[in-house]
């Protein structure tokens, strides 16, 4: 790698060959589906922006900028159709050569192909407020607020699967939920670690993607996403959990469901440029 490049974020594949790397950088500024409070297309941009007020050393100490790191740009796309299959055709060929996908969104609905892109069975573990499990919103069978819906329908087994952060629910997917026995770990249960690892370790040695929705954390450390719930994780208590997570065997990763135009100082980006600053530091490759 170039001893000339400050940043990782960079937007483009200067960085080295794809071949060579251990990690993938993609943006998916991707939001068609969202019918509220919107902005989240903007995400890729702005984190790629401040990043580049940040130090790629993490805490712990792990320059970044020694790690076989390519930002290869965004995929666009006009329709919901067209960014599934280009996200999916370029995740197959990021998996296929072993290399860990970072995915920055966009919507939540890009966690669809990524994870259905991947060759073999894998378990997924979801950072979010909300389940993303109703069968159809406002018209869409493939949306944000489907997503996780369409996942276990097609590739993902509900034992496979583990929330983290839940707070927010409505009576068809808390339903679907008791229905499908699908585990998630509410407040009460993220303030004793020894329980949360005796959870995670069930997925010990299984390849696993995480899907991280920034509303997962509290409003005041996020304000800036489509429907912010109050009662969330803070920043540490997120990078924390992610410590026990990074243990595990992880595939890829994404953050989602950041929105500029709703931030307040860049707080809501600044945090989602930290998480994967050091979330990448903590995997091993």
């Amino acid at each position: 790698m170039s001893k000339l490049i400050k940043n990782i974020f960079v937007g483009s594949s200067i960085n080295l060959n794809l071949e060579d790397s251990d990690f993938a950088i993609l943006g998916v500024p991707f939001e068609k589906t969202v019918f509220y409070r919107k902005g989240c297309r903007f995400g890729p941009k702005k984190i790629r922006e401040v990043s580049q007020q940040m130090p790629m050393l993490t805490e712990n100490g792990i320059n970044l900028l020694e790690k076989n790191i390519v930002d290869l740009g965004d995929i666009k796309a006009n329709s919901v159709k067209e960014m599934i299959k280009r996200v999916e055709d370029k995740l197959k060929e990021i998996y296929s050569l072993n290399i860990t996908p970072v995915l920055i969104g966009g919507e939540h609905l890009i966690t669809y192909p990524a994870v259905k892109a991947y060759p073999k069975d894998l378990c997924l573990i979801c950072f979010d407020a909300h389940p993303d499990l109703f069968d159809n919103f406002k018209g869409e069978k493939y949306s944000h607020a489907t997503v996780m819906r369409r996942i276990l329908e097609e590739k993902i087994r509900s034992k496979n699967l583990i929330y983290i952060g839940l707070r927010s629910f409505e009576q068809e997917e808390r339903e679907f939920m008791e229905k499908h026995k699908i585990l998630f770990l509410d407040m009460d249960i993220l303030k004793q670690k020894e329980l949360v690892e005796e959870f995670l370790s069930e997925f010990k040695n299984k390849p696993v993607y995480v899907s991280i929705d920034i509303d997962v954390l509290d409003p005041a450390f996020a304000p800036g996403t489509g429907i912010p719930d109050p009662g969330g994780l803070s920043t540490r208590e997120l990078l924390d959990l992610l410590s026990l997570v990074a243990k595990l065997k992880v595939i890829g990763f994404d953050l989602v469901e950041v929105s500029p135009p709703l931030d307040k100082s860049d707080i809501t980006s600044f945090a989602a440029a930290k998480i994967i600053i050091e979330f990448m530091g903590k995997l091993k490759k």
